[in-house]
């Protein structure tokens, strides 16, 4: 144990200077020596905060991620849930959202024929943040912003139930079997038969 250590070193020292017995200058010199250490490290480092509490955090909070490139994209969002998680704030889920395709048609100067056809696939990933301090929130959102790479885009929003319903992929065929139940006159309880 440092502190120890250090107590044994300064009575030693303060008791050799001293004409006092070592027993009532131990005493009377490291109770003096630890008041001013006390006062100096308050002075120094400011306040010691005596309730955690007292410093507010944020609601829940969604950080998305936009890109054309998936592993660009895919290790950006990994630096963001470690980075996250070494300020202090709990990353309790992170998930993929379904890209979003759209077709580019490249057409030859002066004319109405396609040159060329791409398909473009945008990804998204949403990594949800909660407990954030609010005196650690700028410091995060700035590291963050200043290690975006290029083609990333970055968005931070509030947690909201629409989010929970977006990352899952509807199952077209299951929509289809119910818009044809309904046409046929909806589901019927088979306990009415009776």
């Amino acid at each position: 144990m440092r502190s120890g250590k250090n107590k044994i070193t300064c009575v030693l020292i303060c008791a050799k200077l001293s004409s006092l017995p070592s027993t009532q200058f131990r005493i009377t010199s490291w109770c003096a020596i630890s008041r001013a250490y006390s006062t100096l490290k308050d002075s120094v480092f400011g306040p010691s905060f005596e309730d955690p509490e007292a410093i507010p955090e944020y609601d829940t909070l969604n950080i998305h991620l936009h890109s054309y490139d998936f592993a660009v994209l895919e290790n950006y969002a990994k630096y963001v849930h470690n980075i996250t998680e070494k300020i202090g704030a709990e990353v309790p889920d992170s998930w993929p959202l379904p890209p979003q395709t759209s077709l580019v048609q490249r057409i030859k100067q002066r004319s109405n024929l396609v040159e060329a056809e791409y398909s473009l696939s945008l990804y998204e990933r949403v990594v949800q943040v909660d407990q954030l301090l609010s005196t650690a929130a700028p410091t995060l959102f700035s590291v963050l912003q200043t290690s975006l790479p290029e083609g990333v885009q970055m968005k931070v929003t509030y947690h909201t139930p629409a989010d929970d319903s977006n990352r899952y992929i509807p199952d077209q065929e299951l929509r289809e079997l119910e818009t044809q139940l309904t046409e046929m006159g909806g589901p019927t309880d088979p306990r009415k038969k009776k």
